[in-house]
């Protein structure tokens, strides 16, 4: 939560989107070696959209949230009366406010581009630095917009996210007991991996001999070490 008025507010969630506008570097790509993880100008947009445009009627905060693999901005209450969702997801819709007199403060401090072009910039950057394009999701209680990471960073991710589960895997196996464990008790440890990812990962420590498994189906239990000889 951000306290101060909204113009210290918005000045912290740059400080702090910013800060999500990560390079990854690829030596073996010539063409683009430095990839973004969220284009910066995209998160400016996004955050002005969200607070020009909210409904200030309502109690609910507005909430940006950062995930490993993206970002996710929620904006309480409708789209401004007439716009269409479809033509506000693909970028189509003529300036409207809700609140003009704050989209104009927001414009003239710099916090965005030229009025009208918030969600154009945000489709565009998003294209040009290689990113997956952003999700609009409207109803009538909010507004949401997730952006991906760049597929670069959603990689690495995904590569460390792996490490850490194949460590909490082994780390649950190797303090199992002498009855050894079963694989529900490996899915609760890991809820955020799905059953198949758990399979493979539990075969990958079998084949490098740090885990063993005795029984068949539900009766397996996983046990530390390589195979019995």
């Amino acid at each position: 939560m951000l306290a101060g008025s909204l113009i210290e507010q918005a000045n912290r969630l740059v400080s702090l989107l910013d800060q999500q506008a990560v390079t990854a570097f690829d030596k073996t790509d010539p063409e683009s070696p430095n990839a973004l993880k969220y284009p910066a100008r995209a998160l400016r947009e996004v955050m002005v959209n969200a607070l020009a445009h909210r409904d200030y009627s309502l109690v609910d905060p507005t909430r940006f949230t950062a995930f490993a693999n993206r970002i996710e901005m929620i904006s309480p209450g409708s789209l401004p009366t007439g716009v269409d969702p479809a033509d506000f997801r693909a970028g189509r819709v003529a300036p409207r406010w809700r609140n003009q007199a704050l989209a104009w403060f927001l414009n003239r401090l710099q916090f965005a581009q030229a009025e009208g072009q918030g969600i154009p910039t945000v489709l565009r950057s998003m294209r040009e630095e290689g990113c997956p394009p952003p999700i609009f999701e409207t109803s009538e209680a909010r507004v949401s917009c997730v952006l991906p990471a760049h597929p670069r960073h959603a990689a690495v991710l995904a590569s460390l996210e792996r490490g850490r589960w194949r460590g909490r895997l082994f780390e649950i196996v190797r303090h199992g007991g002498p009855e050894g464990t079963p694989f529900e008790t490996l899915a609760r440890a890991v809820p955020s991996a799905s059953r198949d990812e758990i399979r493979v990962l539990l075969r990958e420590l079998r084949k490098a001999g740090r885990i063993h498994v005795r029984g068949t189906t539900k009766a397996a239990r996983w046990f530390p070490g390589s195979e019995p000889s």
